[in-house]
């Protein structure tokens, strides 16, 4: 095998097309050879039935999610055997962590209150007491139950907080109820987890149509906490962490929690934070609004405590936000593109696909300081010793740039926003921060990736793959930034110097997977994956290399050397299904 690099400088004459966000069009249609070749590729690789399965993935409806939620929590509630059990092995946790829940304004009226303490009274676990804040008492005079003072709802959690001898405290909004096990779960992994200042719980939402609905959240997300309050209700919090964040801040309009948990957390950025995250519904709850003015409030004063320059502004769906960071610093990068010339079909023509990529970065990246280094592969002569080594490929062509950022691209992708590489480079100059994907779009529209999850579909998989490029399925994760276990090396940001320092890409994967291992080794030396909505591209995939089954041996290795990572994905819920890519339930 044989690579040559090119390199061509990067000098736009013309200034970059103005941002305008919406759906992306339809750029070219598949004939019915691509649609045929892509069928024989699929069947090759994933059998008849994944292929099935895959296909289904992106037309589950929503009774058959309501449907599928019943049917899970009718087996995962725990019946009266097993609470009482519960409540037996609370008697011997080694710790016993007392709580002191904030009942605070949810629903009016006595009959909702109601409803929230005799939620606290099932509890198997007995270490609690509540405080009513801002909260018509009614005729309830249970001794575990107190009136916090104040003139306001902050004031009043004040109150209680100041009041209390509880080792953490948790906010639950009236009408609101807990599970019977929640305090029980909660302090169990508490009791794994010492030093956990935080922990959270999935949780069931009712809507005004009385449906219910599961919110089932990923692990501790950092880059997803500022783009919106995933972390949701169950939240509880350490007493002396919530004191020494100052407490409550009034006039937040129902964004006191999330602003609280910001502040929390704050201290501990620069390193991971003790956070848990428990995968069980233990929260039940009406959908509320929120003040979106409130929530963009919260976020631009946390910004400003942190000294971060940013512009806060609304995102593509309610209730998810962009927080566009300024860029400080303005690094020149490198675009490498390994491509083997082939020819395809493109809006402008049939040509050279490269050709028409290096155009369209050119012609539609904003960015000042960038250059583009092409490099050819592939066999040149039938007796070429070497066979093809696509990770080999990439690690020659990094070393030979100078420049202290990367971006690894396909020779099939155009961009569709001009700021795309500045949205990259918001999150991939960030200390932290060791490798940054974009959204990426077939030509119809479809969604090609938004964020890989390890163990689905075998090893690695395309959340969300061939949904409709505005679906906002799996809780709009694709309209939201968000950590991952990987993104797709197809357009993938780096800075060099993490690059070297988990040694590149792994040459023994030659094809398949190396892109997962790249992140998979990022995340292990300490960094977090970043997927951004923000840098979007179409991208026509297997034009770079052309149709081609998953190698045996690729797939293999990568599993010797992940095995446990990949049953465990932070970023996606141990409830969903790892048998297809949309975030179903695993019934």
């Amino acid at each position: 095998m044989r690579v040559e690099l090119r390199a061509t400088a990067a000098d736009p004459r013309t200034p970059a097309p103005a941002v305008r966000w919406r759906e992306p069009a339809l750029r070219w249609r598949r004939t019915a050879a691509d649609i045929w070749r892509s069928f024989l590729v699929g069947v090759s690789t994933h059998g008849v039935q994944g292929l099935i399965s895959r296909t289904q993935s992106a037309t589950v409806s929503l009774d058959r999610r309501r449907r599928d939620f019943d049917t899970w929590r009718r087996r995962q509630t725990p019946d009266p055997a097993a609470l009482a059990r519960m409540a037996s092995d609370a008697t011997s946790l080694s710790t016993r962590p007392a709580f002191a829940v904030l009942v605070h304004a949810g629903a009016t009226g006595p009959v909702a209150l109601a409803r929230t303490v005799a939620s606290l009274e099932r509890q198997v676990y007995r270490q609690w007491e509540a405080y009513l804040c801002c909260v018509d008492s009614g005729t309830d005079n249970s001794s575990r139950v107190h009136r916090a003072t104040g003139g306001d709802d902050a004031s009043a959690r004040n109150d209680a907080i100041a009041r209390t001898a509880a080792d953490f405290v948790l906010s639950v909004a009236a009408g609101d109820e807990l599970a019977p096990h929640a305090l029980f779960e909660v302090a169990r992994a508490l009791n794994d987890d010492p030093r956990a200042d935080v922990v959270y719980s999935d949780e069931a939402l009712i809507g005004a149509d009385g449906a219910v609905m599961p919110r089932f959240k990923p692990d501790w997300s950092p880059e997803y906490l500022l783009a919106r309050m995933y972390v949701g209700r169950l939240l509880v919090l350490r007493r002396t962490a919530v004191r020494a964040a100052g407490g409550y801040r009034a006039g937040l309009d129902g964004a006191a929690d999330y602003d609280l948990l910001l502040r929390v957390t704050a201290p501990c950025r620069r390193e991971a934070p003790r956070v848990v995250h428990l995968a069980q519904v233990l929260y039940e709850g009406r959908t509320r609004d929120v003040g979106e003015e409130a929530e963009r409030r919260v976020l631009a004063d946390f910004c400003r405590s942190q000294a971060v320059e940013a512009i806060v502004s609304r995102g593509a769906v309610r209730g998810v936000w962009r927080v566009q960071r300024q860029l400080r610093e303005r690094p020149a990068v490198t675009l490498v593109i390994p491509t083997q010339g082939r020819v395809g079909d493109t809006p402008a023509g049939r040509q050279p696909l490269v050709a028409y990529c290096v155009r369209s970065l050119l012609e539609r990246t904003n960015y000042e300081r960038f250059e583009i280094l092409v490099v050819e592969t592939g066999r040149l002569t039938p007796d070429a010793e070497d066979p093809f080594n696509f990770s080999r490929t990439i690690n020659v062509a990094v070393t030979a740039t100078a420049t202290p950022v990367v971006v690894l691209l396909n020779d099939d992708v155009e961009p569709i926003d001009a700021d795309w590489l500045s949205a990259m480079l918001e999150y991939a100059l960030q200390e932290r921060i060791g490798a940054v994907g974009a959204k990426l779009f077939y030509p119809d529209g479809r969604m090609q990736h938004v964020g890989v999850a390890t163990g689905v579909c075998g090893v690695a998989a395309h959340l969300l793959h061939q949904h409709s490029g505005g679906s906002l399925a799996c809780d709009g994760i694709a309209a939201s930034v968000r950590n991952c276990a990987a993104v797709t090396g197809a357009c993938l940001m780096t800075r060099r110097a993490v690059y070297d320092e988990v040694g590149g890409f792994d040459e023994r994967l030659a094809t398949d997977f190396n892109d997962v291992d790249f992140c998979l080794r990022v995340r292990r030396a300490g960094y977090r994956i970043v997927y951004t909505p923000y840098a979007r591209l179409y991208h026509h995939e297997s034009a770079t290399f052309g149709p081609r089954r998953q190698q045996p041996g690729d797939v293999e290795q990568v599993r010797r050397t992940w095995g446990h990572e990949l049953k465990h994905d932070p970023s996606y819920n141990a409830n969903l299904s790892r048998a297809y890519a949309d975030c179903r339930l695993d019934v």
